[in-house]
């Protein structure tokens, strides 16, 4: 199954600092929404999976870039504020679920 990573890029200037440190690693309820122009597409991915429900598969995109990081991945361990695309459909990684979200 393919997915795309978006993360928020590190901050090479004063104003991606404060976006970084306003938008990354949020949870949802503590920001007024997703401010999806500020992500990067980090990693384009083909995930083997068993599982059939979107949220197993998100779990195991989650364990695979946490725990045994492909070769060409680049971006940082899946964290609070990563969105993955998926299905045609976009996720938020919450402190504890993933949210569907609208782009």
């Amino acid at each position: 199954m393919k997915y795309t990573v978006y993360q928020i890029p590190f901050h090479t200037n004063k104003e991606e600092e404060k976006i970084y440190h306003r938008y990354a690693f949020a949870h949802l309820d503590w920001i007024d929404k997703v401010h999806f122009e500020y992500y990067k597409e980090t990693y384009f991915g083909d995930i083997d999976t068993q599982n059939t429900k979107t949220y197993q598969i998100l779990d195991d995109i989650f364990r695979e870039l946490n725990l045994n990081h492909p070769a060409d991945y680049k971006g940082h361990s899946l964290s609070v504020s990563d969105i993955i695309l998926i299905n045609g459909h976009y996720y938020y990684c919450d402190s504890m679920s993933w949210e569907e979200i609208n782009i």
